[in-house]
């Protein structure tokens, strides 16, 4: 079992990603990549023909891998990045939701009650041991449970690349945990940006976009933009909240009821 998900051993994730592809088990690709010379020139014949022989198998299994899963690699693939909200104004106690003495002490004096509480040496310290914390168990989150590699992790500050299968799930499940009691609690928010790509696309394009997407995020706060750029040239921008406040209703999150229509849009294509 690869994790929760289920797809193979562990030793599946130190795989190049190439061999989830049925291009890699082309002779003529996998010489070129591993290779050098004419593969039909007389010195070259023979062990041209032993690899021609060798990815039979693993061909193979790679298409009862994908019968099982129910699906083929992708090549497109996410960049998510997000960024917590106004986390300097947290670290200083300037937030306009940093909790007043009435909340933690309803005994105090009324004329206090409106009064931010003091953000002291061992709040600032607590602060960021949380803060720290939740950069260990983002990586989880990212590592373990949802097929992706984390390449930075500041706490309130990440960067990592995802399938697309699992990007939402795992943006999900990390403002969950950022937002639990554990951590910074459900008045903290967070932004984030994701850009979809194509494997064949310059890697700081994905990474710009990313950016872009963010930004764009940030400008409203508690939400996401996705960003996605098709291999021919087009692109467009979804900016969606994590959740939404309908009027006199409970709030309702945006990410699983996308996920749900999601799914449930692939089964009437299937059925088509």
């Amino acid at each position: 079992q690869l994790g929760p998900l289920g797809l193979g051993a562990d030793s599946w994730r130190l795989l190049d990603g190439q061999w989830l592809y049925d291009s890699a088990y082309d002779p003529r690709a996998a010489w070129a990549n591993f290779y050098r010379g004419d593969p039909k020139s007389p010195e070259n014949e023979r062990t041209y023909q032993k690899l021609q022989n060798g990815l039979g198998q693993p061909r193979a299994l790679l298409e009862q891998i994908s019968r099982t899963v129910g699906a083929k690699a992708s090549s497109y693939y996410a960049v998510l990045m997000f960024d917590g909200d106004n986390m300097g104004d947290w670290l200083t106690g300037r937030h306009d939701k940093q909790p007043k003495l009435g909340e933690i002490h309803g005994s105090l004096p009324a004329e206090l009650h409106g009064v931010k509480r003091p953000l002291g040496p061992a709040m600032q310290g607590e602060l960021s041991q949380r803060v720290s914390s939740l950069a260990l168990e983002l990586y989880k989150i990212v590592e373990e449970h949802h097929l992706g590699r984390v390449v930075f992790s500041g706490g309130d500050d990440f960067l990592a690349f995802l399938p697309l299968a699992t990007v939402l799930p795992c943006l999900q499940a990390m403002r969950d945990k950022a937002r639990s009691d554990e951590y910074m609690g459900d008045r903290f928010t967070l932004s984030a940006g994701i850009s979809i790509h194509h494997m064949r696309n310059p890697l700081r394009e994905a990474l710009r976009h990313a950016r872009d997407a963010e930004k764009v995020a940030k400008r409203k706060k508690d939400g996401f933009a996705i960003k996605l750029a098709l291999r021919s040239g087009g692109e467009s921008v979804l900016t969606l909240p994590f959740e939404m406040e309908p009027q006199d209703e409970p709030k309702i999150p945006v990410i699983p009821n996308l996920l749900a229509l999601l799914r449930w849009t692939g089964e009437d294509d299937k059925a088509d």
